[in-house]
């Protein structure tokens, strides 16, 4: 689940509401340092943010489909490392 909330100033927030950071600690994925700095370059590398284990797209209306599919994507890959061990 996406939340989408448009700003006075005309920002576009999409948020997945701390949903897929909740998903690895149910699994038990522990935290360490490596792990948060992986999750942290494959969100850069999308333009996304990590903030109090919600993960964030800011954007605009002309960049908003591009961002959206940042989003999936960075969800699929912040979730596949569950796989990895």
């Amino acid at each position: 689940t996406l939340r989408i909330n448009e700003m006075d100033d005309g920002r576009i927030i999409i948020s997945d509401d701390s949903k897929t950071m909740q998903h690895l600690f149910l699994r038990d994925f522990e935290l360490n340092n490596e792990r948060l700095n992986t999750i942290l370059m494959i969100l850069n590398k999308l333009g996304l943010k990590l903030r109090e284990n919600e993960i964030i797209a800011e954007t605009t209306k002309k960049h908003f489909s591009r961002m959206f599919v940042n989003m999936i994507s960075g969800i699929n890959s912040v979730s596949s490392l569950t796989l990895r061990g």
